[in-house]
């Protein structure tokens, strides 16, 4: 089991996405930049000429972490993602025809892909190479990237950390039979945990990774959370994507020793 990691999409959000797939006017890459996921980028064909991705982040800068978020990906979907200095250059694979979809999503119309990376990267290009030709819809869609350094606190989420859903459907009396007619919606998924540091190096990872993810980000931009980016059975699940509300001030109630209580509200 890993530890909890939060990302925020600032990086990959300044850069400029281009490359050798498909960028109908519809449905264009720039879709994958905005909080929406129902705003997708979707290619007008499943070869692997249209369903690349590149983005220039603008400079050189720290990441460790890959997602493509609410895709329509096959469960034969794979991807390659590499990096580069300068694309003249050639790139680097960091992993090459991985399975895309991330695990535990049997059934799942939206789903989504993670990969983070063993070291932190620097490099100022990166590519995301889809290979899904056998995608039963014939176009590939998703609706979120991120390319991001994670944050994966020295000590785990706390015992007692929660993952649901806020189930928004809602009901109608009809009084003339009493009966009650509910109208469905997207159930909205729920994670609240509690993040804590202690000893001689909390409060410089308090300030340097919690503090100034609720300054970039607020309650009022998205964040990504992922449960245990290790578990091969339900990584999928586990990837939790929507706003993140700060419950308890970041607090010090004992000396060398803060916490602080989250709750993330899906976006759906």
């Amino acid at each position: 089991m890993a530890n909890l990691i939060l990302c925020e999409p600032s990086l990959s959000d300044a850069g400029a996405l281009y490359g050798t797939g498909s960028n109908p006017a519809a449905t264009p890459w720039t879709n994958l930049q905005l909080m929406q996921p129902k705003e997708v980028w979707e290619t007008d064909g499943v070869t692997t000429a249209k369903t690349q991705l590149s983005i220039d982040l603008g400079a050189s800068a720290s990441y460790d972490t890959f997602a493509l978020l609410f895709t329509n990906a096959s469960a034969a979907a794979t991807w390659t993602i590499s990096n580069s200095t300068a694309p003249s250059s050639g790139f680097t694979d960091l992993v090459t025809s991985a399975t895309f979809r991330a695990a535990g999503q049997t059934g799942y119309t939206r789903t989504h892909a993670l990969y983070k990376h063993a070291s932190t990267q620097t490099r100022q290009f990166v590519k995301l190479a889809i290979s899904d030709t056998g995608n039963a819809e014939g176009v590939f869609r998703a609706g979120r990237l991120y390319v991001c350094k994670a944050y994966s606190p020295t000590v785990n989420a706390s015992y007692g950390l929660a993952l649901g859903f806020d189930d928004l459907a809602l009901g109608q009396v009809v009084t003339s039979a009493g009966e009650r007619i509910t109208r469905r919606n997207d159930p909205i998924p729920i994670l609240s945990f509690t993040l804590a540091a202690n000893g001689s190096a909390a409060w410089a990872e308090v300030q340097d990774n919690l503090f100034e993810l609720m300054r970039k980000r607020s309650a009022s931009r998205d964040v990504m959370a992922v449960v245990d980016p290790a578990d091969a059975s339900y990584l999928g699940r586990l990837i939790h994507y929507g706003t993140l509300q700060q419950r308890l001030a970041i607090a010090l109630p004992a000396y060398q020793f803060f916490q602080s209580s989250f709750e993330l509200t899906g976006l759906v």
